[in-house]
């Protein structure tokens, strides 16, 4: 995503249910660890971290769309 401009990566993220954005904002923005987030979401970690990936994969996909 480092090569798209910061008004799509914005745009894309803007689009994401609120609580998937916050998902996203606490592992990325705020470096919270999987476990951290699980214990404060009261969600198992593997989910948590499928969860995750699975955003960020979404993301990159619609990024070069």
């Amino acid at each position: 995503m480092q090569t798209m401009g910061s008004d799509r990566l914005r745009a894309l993220l803007l689009d994401l249910p609120v609580g998937d954005r916050a998902l996203l904002e606490s592992r990325i923005i705020d470096g919270w660890n999987y476990g951290v987030i699980a214990a404060h979401l009261a969600v198992p970690r593997d989910a948590l971290a499928d969860r995750v990936r699975r955003l960020r994969a979404d993301l990159r996909r619609k990024a070069y769309r």
